[in-house]
């Protein structure tokens, strides 16, 4: 079973579904043009993907903070592989 605070996202997952659904079969008849139909998804679909991944990580819960050289490989914002620094990676959501 899943948790309650994960029943309210799903359901608010779905809300924002059909909403951008909505979007689409009512732009359609309306003659709407595809670039605004377009940037009206895209601006629905950023909050969609926020709520999912957020609702993944409570899924998952804190997870594994990693080994101590782990840690020293990530100070600064960089991490190493055989002593070459590596871009940290960032989500399209900011997590």
């Amino acid at each position: 079973m899943m948790p309650p605070e994960i029943s309210q996202d799903q359901s608010k997952v779905w809300d924002q579904l059909a909403g951008l659904w909505a979007e689409v079969v009512t732009a359609a008849p309306a003659g709407t043009a595809a670039h605004e139909v377009e940037r009206r998804l895209f601006r629905g679909v950023l909050p969609l993907g926020y709520d999912l991944l957020g609702c993944f990580f409570r899924l998952v819960g804190p997870g594994d903070g990693g080994s101590p050289n782990d840690a020293e490989r990530w100070a600064g914002g960089q991490a190493t592989e055989g002593g070459t620094p590596t871009a940290l990676s960032i989500g399209v959501w900011g997590c």
